[in-house]
């Protein structure tokens, strides 16, 4: 969604329409290189190694502020649950690793990287009936309260929701609430199988 609409009737994809298990067949009866390994949606450039680590050790290479102890805080009370090592160790939604033990299931609400803080909550508290999303890039124009489909995560199938232009962001109002719409990742709108544009989650809303 982030391409620029004028290099579109410029760009060619002669496999376009073949799926991997196909593309690979013709490899084959090519007698071309087959990689046939596990696909991923991990972080390439990170490899095999866990992330966190990965960004411990480049903050420390190039003299960035290093990740810092905090708080871990039960939603919405705000009591202290313990300590944590790092908001890096966390995401929105995340619900086993969280370095506490309770006698009912929690998952990551919030993350607060101005205060350092991790809130946790029941699952319920994860659905937003609405998101704010800023920065949008446009492939092509959608109609003020048109109903798009909206992908919030890679994995994500998309759900219905009503789109409204504000002065400097858009809102989303999903026809049910949607589950875990974290700030700073993407959310990509479609027109049926149409990509019309997309922008970065500024957070979501309760109603």
């Amino acid at each position: 969604f982030t391409l620029d609409p004028k290099i579109l009737p410029q760009l060619l994809f002669p496999i376009g329409s073949l799926n991997k298990k196909q593309v690979r067949r013709i490899a084959v009866q090519k007698a071309l290189p087959v990689f046939d390994k596990k696909d991923s949606t991990g972080i390439c450039f990170v490899g095999k190694e866990d992330y966190r680590p990965f960004v411990e050790n480049y903050a420390k290479k190039h003299n960035l502020k290093r990740p810092e102890k905090g708080l871990l805080r039960l939603y919405p009370t705000g009591e202290i649950l313990a300590e944590h090592k790092g908001v890096h160790y966390f995401t929105v939604g995340q619900r086993k690793g969280l370095g506490v033990s309770s006698n009912r299931a929690l998952f990551v609400i919030q993350i607060d990287r101005q205060n350092n803080e991790v809130w946790l909550g029941a699952e319920q508290e994860l659905y937003s009936r609405s998101a704010e999303v800023v920065n949008a890039h446009w492939l092509d124009e959608a109609q003020p309260g048109e109903k798009l489909n909206v992908k919030v995560r890679f994995h994500d199938k998309g759900s219905p929701a009503y789109i409204y232009k504000k002065e400097q962001s858009y809102l989303l109002k999903f026809v049910q609430p949607k589950k875990a719409i974290t700030p700073g990742q993407s959310a990509v709108f479609y027109r049926g199988r149409q990509v019309l544009g997309g922008g970065t989650i500024h957070k979501g809303l309760s109603s």
